[in-house]
């Protein structure tokens, strides 16, 4: 059974991997329809799910992993053969390539809490926050013990805003981390971020989180360093830029003029993308504007390390890190003699198979380079990059028409959900209990609940504020949202999650940020401290939550420190480093050069900041 079992899963990816997704599904649903086994019934199924979900059918994943779900919750309560994890049948060896890019823990058995983790995927992917937090919260029920289980329950909870074991949840989550075994799968790490500021802290986590690529990685394959190609007088260096994000996402949409942008007499530019396409317009800007567009959506990862190495690419450039889809375990392999990540992972990758990470000199100061596993590049300015495509001006809205009070001090907080704690929600709060005229604006996007707004409604009634100082909006247009700057006179930065693309969309549209930024030792909670430097306005970081509670006590009762701060964004614009996208491009560019004349002379990646 299990030889034929095996066939008819390896006839299925090969369809699969040739792009045929319909013929893949046909089949695994007629093995199913035909088999009468339960175990292999149920690895069919849960192949299948998998199946769905790389194909983007998350509905139809869902689907088949309710079903799934029904049938082994049937057995658990009526047969002796599952134990009380759930644990089921062995996943044999030649199923693995069907767990990669799911967010599933790929261990050796099939399990309920895996199960639930993937159903909270596709709830994740199908925007439906709600049922997502569920999900992860029954994989949790069923095994607490697993760090896998408690990342994506506390990473949709924070989405939500369910704070009831806010502090629980941390230590439990960086004891659980720290101590999984290797073949626990944690690339759902982003969720740590907000749980840590200390460089230290920051080492340990994010080295446990590679700890389960570089256990899971092919011997054959891998490589621990590739030689350097010979480079003739006037021959340009080869980038390229691997991301699962090169279409109508954060980082496509920041990056989609850089490719432009590159000096080609000096640069040959290769986007690397493995990502959907999702026939967007930033999708079709990059595959037009950049020399190279190689799409690599479908392969395996051998079959990518393969493509990508016979690029002989000089430098490559990873912009996913850890993030939703990516798949660091081509970095691993090594497909470059130089390997770095920027931009959307901002963190350390725990592993020095990257060579480099590329950030500032605010967001990672020389005294911090210690905490990293790779070599730091520290820009002049900012990390960050400010997108003249993305970034266009808006009719503003009035506050009439938004429904906000003209006398009201009106600070807004549009980022992510995730990225807010309470301890920084109590001191926004504090802020509106000292403020009466000041008003607080939050607004969400669809990867968190409308139940959320309910959580924070009710703690800001617990904390004596009048429910006309809080204001909610739901997900709005992209114009929508940059037009409502008009009507804001301070954005304020979470902690210690900063803000990235939000700060330079609210500081591009005349808003000044309260940022505290200074405090942290981590670049995801210090960047945004870059930001506001590179735009003139570093007397906005402050270093303590006292200090970012006078700045924004200060600017409410006296009007002008923010009229003055927008004055100066709206004059300034076009001189301020944090626009200027070309300057930023050629720092990249004269960090690769030096990266490389690096290792042109035998030596290992080095840290070192470049003058401005």
């Amino acid at each position: 059974m299990m030889e034929l079992l095996a066939h008819v899963l390896a006839r299925a990816f090969a369809c699969e991997q040739s792009g045929d997704f319909q013929q893949a599904q046909e089949i695994l649903s007629n093995a199913i329809a035909r088999q009468h086994d339960m175990r292999a019934t149920v690895v069919l199924r849960d192949s299948l799910s998998v199946l769905q979900f790389r194909s983007g059918q998350h509905a139809k994943a869902l689907k088949t992993l309710t079903e799934l779900i029904d049938q082994l919750s049937g057995e658990t309560e009526k047969s002796s053969q599952l134990n009380g994890s759930a644990q089921y049948t062995a996943w044999p060896q030649w199923a693995q390539p069907y767990w990669s890019g799911v967010g599933s823990s790929a261990s050796s058995v099939i399990d309920l809490p895996r199960l639930w983790r993937n159903a909270g995927a596709c709830y994740m992917r199908m925007y439906q926050p709600k049922e997502a937090e569920y999900a992860f919260a029954q994989a949790y029920r069923l095994r607490p013990d697993q760090a896998t289980n408690v990342l994506y329950h506390y990473g949709q909870s924070m989405a939500n805003c369910d704070w009831s074991r806010w502090e629980e949840l941390c230590e439990e989550l960086i004891t659980r981390v720290l101590n999984a075994p290797a073949q626990e799968d944690l690339s759902a790490s982003i969720s740590l971020f907000s749980v840590s500021d200390k460089s230290q802290q920051m080492h340990a986590l994010s080295q446990r989180v590679a700890k389960h690529i570089e256990s899971q990685l092919d011997l054959a394959l891998r490589q621990q360093k590739l030689p350097l190609r010979k480079i003739s007088n006037g021959e340009r260096l080869k980038i390229g830029y691997f991301s699962y994000d090169l279409r109508n996402h954060a980082v496509g949409q920041i990056t989609q003029d850089i490719f432009a942008l590159h000096d080609r007499q000096r640069f040959g530019i290769y986007a690397l993308s493995y990502g959907p396409d999702d026939e967007s317009v930033t999708r079709a800007k990059i595959a037009r504007e950049v020399e190279h567009f190689v799409p690599l959506q479908g392969r395996t990862v051998d079959q990518m390390v393969h493509a990508i190495r016979a690029l002989e690419l000089d430098i490559v450039v990873d912009l996913s890190g850890h993030t939703s889809g990516a798949l660091p375990q081509v970095m691993h392999y090594r497909v470059a003699p130089i390997q770095c990540h920027w931009l959307g992972y901002l963190w350390s990758m725990g592993s020095k198979a990257y060579d480099y990470v590329i950030a500032d000199q605010f967001s990672v100061p020389q005294e911090l380079y210690g905490a990293y596993h790779e070599a730091v590049v520290a820009l002049p300015h900012t990390l960050q990059l400010a997108s003249p495509s993305k970034l266009k001006s808006h009719v503003p809205k009035t506050r009439e028409e938004l429904g906000l009070r003209d006398d009201a001090f009106v600070m807004a907080y549009f980022g992510a959900l995730s990225k807010l704690t309470p301890t920084m929600f109590d001191a926004w709060l504090e802020v509106l209990r000292q403020a009466p005229h000041a008003v607080l604006w939050i607004g969400r996007n669809a990867h968190s609940s409308s139940e959320a707004f309910g959580r924070l409604r009710f703690r800001a009634m617990q904390a004596g504020i009048h429910p006309a100082q809080m204001v909610f909006s739901d997900p709005v247009a992209h114009d929508v949202h940059l037009a409502r700057y008009a009507a804001v006179d301070v954005v304020l930065d979470p902690y210690p999650v900063g803000s990235g693309v939000t700060a330079v969309e609210a500081l591009w549209m005349g808003c000044p940020i309260v940022s505290m930024a200074a405090a942290g030792e981590t670049l995801v909670s210090r960047m945004p401290g870059g930001v506001l430097h590179a735009a003139g306005l570093g007397d906005w970081v402050v270093d303590s939550l006292q200090a970012y509670q006078v700045l924004l006590l200060r600017a409410a009762h006296d009007r002008n420190i923010c009229a003055k701060a927008r004055a100066h964004l709206l004059a300034e614009k076009d001189r301020l480093d944090l626009f200027d996208t070309k300057a930023r491009v050629r720092q990249l560019e004269a960090a690769y050069e030096k990266m490389l004349r690096t290792a042109q002379a035998g030596q290992p990646a080095q840290s070192f900041a470049l003058p401005a």
